[in-house]
């Protein structure tokens, strides 16, 4: 009996594996890299094997205010 139980959770586990593979969403980062807020968020996505796509957000040159980003996040921000 526990080594049928085992081979069904076994079975599970594989399947929840191959739905995690084929439904990973791809992560986007908005950052400026002088922000320490997006430094630990990079670094949180490193630790856990996350992959990302990098948006850079230039503070220093104010495209935290320009309207396509905006779009994106209403409050100008970035991590």
């Amino acid at each position: 009996m526990a080594e049928e139980q085992d081979a069904k959770r076994r079975k599970l586990d594989e399947q929840q594996e191959e739905v995690k593979e084929e439904e990973a969403p791809v992560v986007e980062l908005y950052s400026y890299w002088r922000s320490s807020c997006s430094w630990r968020v990079r670094i949180a996505l490193a630790l856990k094997g996350i992959e990302y796509k990098y948006h850079d957000v230039h503070l220093v040159e104010g495209k935290q205010k320009a309207d396509d980003y905006v779009a994106i996040n209403p409050m100008k921000q970035v991590p």
